[in-house]
């Protein structure tokens, strides 16, 4: 009778003639056959639409902050640095204006059209009611302001046309294209109209005519004729849109929109507050300065705000709150951010050391700093999104509150001493604020909201 040792019977068991290469090379293909597992699970029906739409808004972007910058490098060598102020300053205006003119409606009309696509025609009403009345009553308000506090005529003139184009902005109609998974046809009619704004422009400064008014003109043509556009294509797509007016419609919109009015005034103030304070401490140049260091943070969140326009009818629609989903979403997010940031911090570098005068060159460290401070802020945007699609638009106020209070202090300590960078740091400490106050809020209310529709 043979007696076999452990030894010797897995010497038995080895597989004979299996070499360090070929384990090398199983192990290789075992990876690879995982990742790309891994993969197919972003590549579902919703994923490649996504994945399309995203494309042509990320294109379309990319082409408009080409064009952009551009029109900076042609503006701040036409204006210098204390005109490129005031333009900035206007430009910094008009975004206030454009975020009470839209009434927070925006991720509000996605979310009903989502819900309700029956009351399509009532909601597009009381979209254009609602965005166009205020839209006209801000232009009154601005114009009569300007003409009482304006410190020169060219500053009233730039002020003036800003409220008048900004009815268009209002009254853009991106939430239906959105809802309709179409961003990709209003891409090409953004880019279109970036593209013949900055012909204009450039013809404007090769004939040394880029004035302060000429420049704000050819922004308002390029909002008025982008609206124009939208509006005669979806209405093309949308033969059977008419006007159906519903009393209750514009206050069921309003009841719940009220709070990201609030909420997008209180979270653009330590985007935009910087260059005001800025140049109320320390003059025109010196928010003309800030203007080029906020060109990048800008691109980013523009960019990301392109990213949040494609997720958000999927975060609103049947799969939104599934672990599959949002892992992938997860991922996707962060690196999509990430690269975004890497990527503005190397063009804003090579823009301001070998591209802008000289005097530009104090925008750099504090670009830097408000890039690491939008990427925080891109971040705290996913959490909103997800607040919003379960009706918690509270939590939004709430958190861009305490950002508020967090950045009237910061920047009231640091700006007076420390001018841009402390604007800069200032950003930074709010936007920190912001993404943690957002993550810490974010469990408990998912909690709370499953709790509600299991009782319901």
């Amino acid at each position: 009778m043979e007696h076999f040792s452990d030894h010797d019977r897995c010497e038995e068991e080895k597989p004979v003639g299996v070499t360090k290469r070929q384990l090398l090379r199983d192990t290789v293909l075992a990876i690879g056959s995982k990742v790309i597992g891994q993969g197919k699970a972003f590549l579902t029906a919703n994923g490649l639409q996504a994945l399309r739409n995203l494309s042509s808004l990320l294109a379309a972007t990319a082409v408009a902050q080409v064009c952009g910058l551009v029109s900076v490098l042609l503006l701040t060598r036409s204006l210098g640095a204390e005109g490129y102020g005031v333009f900035a300053f206007a430009l910094t205006i008009q975004n206030y204006l454009m975020i009470l003119g839209s009434a927070g409606l925006r991720p509000i009309i996605v979310r009903e059209l989502i819900r309700r696509p029956d009351a399509l025609n009532r909601l597009w009403t009381a979209y254009v009611a609602i965005t166009g009345g205020l839209g006209i009553v801000l232009a009154v308000l601005t114009i009569t302001t300007t003409a009482i506090l304006a410190p020169t005529p060219s500053e009233q003139i730039v002020l003036t046309l800003i409220a008048i184009g900004n009815v268009a902005a209002c009254l853009n109609h991106l939430p239906f294209y959105d809802f309709r998974h179409a961003q990709g046809r209003s891409a090409v009619i953004m880019t279109v109209s970036e593209l013949t704004a900055l012909v204009i422009v450039s013809v404007l400064y090769i004939y040394n005519d880029l004035s302060l008014s000429a420049a704000a003109f050819v922004f308002v043509a390029k909002w008025i004729g982008s609206t124009v556009w939208l509006w005669l294509a979806l209405q093309r797509d949308l033969p059977e849109i008419r006007w159906d007016w519903s009393k209750s419609e514009p206050i069921r919109l309003l009841s719940s929109s009220w709070k990201l009015i609030v909420s997008a005034l209180l979270g653009t103030i330590p985007l935009t507050a910087g260059i005001l304070l800025v140049r109320f401490y320390h003059g025109d140049a010196a928010a003309g300065i800030f203007g080029v260091a906020m060109y990048a943070p800008r691109a980013l969140l523009l960019l990301v705000g392109q990213l949040n326009r494609v997720i958000q009818p999927h975060i609103m629609g049947p799969y939104g709150f599934k672990s599959a989903f949002i892992g992938r979403l997860l991922f996707v997010y962060l690196m999509f951010v990430g690269f975004i940031a890497i990527c503005g911090v190397a063009g804003l570098w090579f823009v301001i050391s070998y591209v802008l005068p000289s005097e530009f060159r104090p925008a750099l460290s504090s670009g830097v700093v408000m890039l690491g401070a939008s990427t925080l802020i891109a971040i705290a945007s996913l959490c909103n999104q997800y607040f919003i699609a379960m009706n918690y638009e509270r939590v939004v106020a709430i958190v861009n509150v305490i950002a508020v209070l967090l950045y009237a202090v910061s920047a009231g300590v640091l700006i007076p001493w420390t001018s841009i960078e402390g604007a800069a740091w200032a950003m930074a400490f709010t936007s920190l604020s912001m993404t943690t106050t957002a993550f810490l809020l974010f469990y408990p209310v998912v909690k709370t909201w499953k709790r509600e529709n299991i009782a319901s």
